[in-house]
């Protein structure tokens, strides 16, 4: 519980960090939006679940579970630093080599925004006429919205959180008349009422991004380096694994931004998008299972603030250090490689912690209606 504040505290200032920067290689918001609209109310219920599972699941379950998880995560995230460090070495040389030739070495980081909105050569898409001009006029519509902050879906991801913290405050039985005994039936139908939520929007998000994918590839959109191609494998693996990396944030106390980050960036994506989008989503979740802890009797308010306030000032000194560090390097590996250091601490700490508490609480189920404090 007290790392879920300690995270919080910190998301919040990256996110204020996060809110005025750019994508690197598109005029566009530095955050994924298209992702979070897809990921966020699985991650969001699974939150809810993972607490309950952390209230009742066997220390030595939550022990194995966080080192076997985290082990994943290193090892994904020091293969992919070794990719991006490969990729970036390589981009270098080759700039090199361009203003050597006297072509001024301009990347495709430079002229990102610059490529043509329209693939003319494409089928249907002849050079001239009125369907092209049409397509071309909806196109720049497309790119005109991404410019700008997708307020649908910070608005879904919001109304998410409102309802599923809603459920938690109902079921705490907290500054309601209605009171809801720990551990009755009507307990446990809104515990897992997330998941009737999740499905609900994952059947919506998935019919809204098929369609708005396909009329991208209709208008011949070209997508930038580490963008999400929304195909129906995609929108249900990266909508499932969101409510998998809900449940480990809520159930393990990881905040989901240490498997969610290197999950973005098994896909692809760009290293300094992956992280404002993590921070994004870390916000989220980590309100809601602070807010669930308290509830539950395991967090006090005043150790809450306290160790957001611990976090934030982290976050800042940290978050003014890594930007020096890319505007002098131009380089983004490090900050995968800085990400993987942290995994394998976090992996041996959180192992040890879990084992110190399997001693101290046992090895059988536990009683989600005691209080752990």
């Amino acid at each position: 519980p007290l790392s879920k504040a300690t995270i919080f505290g910190g998301a919040v200032i990256n996110n204020l960090f996060h809110v005025g920067r750019r994508h690197p290689r598109m005029d566009r918001p530095l955050v994924a939006y298209d992702v979070v609209f897809v990921m966020g109310p699985g991650i969001l219920s699974g939150t809810v679940l993972g607490v309950l599972l952390n209230g009742v699941a066997p220390g030595w379950i939550l022990a194995v579970l966080i080192a076997a998880v985290l082990a994943a995560a290193t090892w994904s995230t020091a293969r992919k630093t070794l990719e991006i460090y490969d990729s970036e070495t390589r981009e270098a040389a080759a700039a090199g080599e361009d203003d050597s030739d006297g072509g001024g070495g301009r990347s495709d980081r430079e002229e990102g925004v610059r490529r043509p909105l329209l693939d003319h050569g494409g089928p249907g898409k002849a050079g001239s006429g009125p369907g092209v001009a049409d397509a071309e006029e909806r196109l720049a519509a497309l790119l005109e919205r991404e410019r700008g902050h997708d307020l649908w879906a910070i608005g879904a991801l919001v109304a998410a959180w409102a309802v599923i913290s809603s459920l938690c405050i109902i079921k705490a039985g907290v500054f309601l008349p209605l009171q809801v005994a720990c551990g009755s039936g009507p307990y446990w139908l809104l515990a897992l009422l997330p998941l009737a939520i999740y499905l609900v929007a994952h059947w919506f998000i998935t019919s809204r991004m098929l369609r708005i994918h396909d009329e991208k590839i209709s208008l011949g959109y070209r997508f930038a380096e580490g963008d999400m191609r929304w195909t129906v494998p995609n929108v249900h693996l990266v909508s499932a694994s969101g409510l998998f990396f809900g449940i480990t944030a809520g159930a393990l106390g990881s905040g989901g931004g240490m498997l969610l980050g290197p999950f973005l960036l098994e896909f692809g994506m760009q290293p300094l998008v992956a992280m404002a989008t993590t921070s994004f989503f870390v916000v989220f979740t980590t309100a809601t299972t602070t807010v669930q802890y308290i509830l539950l009797g395991q967090l006090t308010v005043d150790y809450a603030l306290f160790f957001s306030a611990v976090g934030a000032v982290g976050a800042a000194v940290g978050n003014v250090g890594l930007t020096a560090l890319v505007r002098w390097s131009r380089r983004s590996w490090y900050l995968v490689a800085i990400m993987c250091a942290l995994l394998a601490v976090s992996m041996v700490l959180m192992t040890w912690v879990s084992w110190v508490d399997l001693h101290s609480f046992g090895a059988g189920p536990r009683d989600i209606c005691e209080p752990k404090m």
